[in-house]
């Protein structure tokens, strides 16, 4: 950023001080980028949720188009043809209608917190149920008092994107995440097996066993521990991380965390000893913890 430009408030993006909009929000002069982000912070206040700016992580997203106004746009008119409203909207026994919505352009939990807090407030919505992992929002509503269109671009006026879930598209990337999931525990089987095959003679206690080939069933043991732990296990770290990084806006961490934290200290212990010539190496119990997990899952 260059002394002759300002962050956007909104989204955070570079903009030159003299061509940048301005808006009073809070008794405070906030610099826009563009008239989009200026609509979104302005209906952000507008509606109390000013906290968002102090949840969120830094630079948001900036909107495509100018949200203004309460003219929808016409990809959005199109949900109003019956033909599409019996496929995505479903009419309940108590009068009211349930859709659920796939969510675009969610970085952390502070973007789930903004479109959970916004539509709880908009006129004619009921309920509404945001899951953070499959970005995918359960909406119950007055048909009476609002569509499915209207729902919609009340997501778009906050600077995120909102469209009718198709089950198809879910069940298809369920599918592909599911065969990445069996490759991950095929290869955490097949080396939990390996290792403890050749941690087999150290538990027996053999007195056949040359220090030699002691060592070398160690190092073995290594090498076929490795990939568990970095393609097997790689979910299970991300998901640490991934709760860890989000933990100032969550206020909470997932199980996740202190199993990457005991495989992390296992390994780098049993690695330790293992190049040292001292104690215990902890492989047999990593890939049998690995699979055992990625089994249960």
């Amino acid at each position: 950023m260059t002394t002759s430009s300002i962050p956007c408030y909104h989204c955070g993006s570079d903009t030159e001080a003299k061509s940048a909009l301005h808006a009073d929000l809070g008794g405070i002069q906030r610099p826009f980028c563009c008239a989009g982000c200026m609509a979104v912070a302005q209906t952000i206040y507008g509606e109390g949720l000013e906290s968002f700016y102090q949840r969120q992580i830094p630079a948001g997203e900036r909107p495509d188009y100018l949200l203004a106004g309460d003219e929808l746009p016409e990809t959005l008119e199109v949900y109003n043809d019956p033909t599409l409203q019996a496929r995505f909207v479903k009419i309940l026994d108590s009068g009211f209608a349930e859709s659920i919505l796939s969510l675009e352009k969610i970085r952390c939990a502070a973007c789930v917190w903004l479109c959970d807090h916004h539509l709880q407030r908009v006129f004619g919505i009921d309920d509404v149920q945001i899951n953070y992992v499959t970005l995918k929002a359960i909406v119950r509503f007055d048909p009476q008092k609002i569509t499915l269109p209207k729902i919609l671009y009340e997501v778009q006026r906050i600077g995120y994107l909102a469209w009718p879930y198709e089950p198809s598209e879910l069940a298809l990337r369920s599918k592909r995440e599911r065969r990445n999931l069996l490759f991950r525990l095929g290869v955490a089987l097949l080396g939990m097996m390996q290792v403890m095959m050749y941690a087999w003679p150290i538990y027996t206690d053999s007195v056949d066993l040359s220090p030699e080939n002691n060592l070398l069933l160690n190092w073995t043991s290594w090498l076929l521990t490795v990939p568990v732990v970095l393609y097997s296990a790689a979910p299970i770290f991300s998901s640490a991380w991934r709760s860890v990084r989000f933990f100032a806006q969550t206020r909470s961490l997932g199980m996740d965390v202190p199993i990457a934290l005991a495989l992390g200290m296992a390994f780098t212990v049993g690695t330790v000893n293992l190049v040292v010539g001292d104690g215990p190496s902890y492989f047999d119990s990593i890939t049998m913890f690995v699979a055992f997990t990625l089994g249960a899952r």
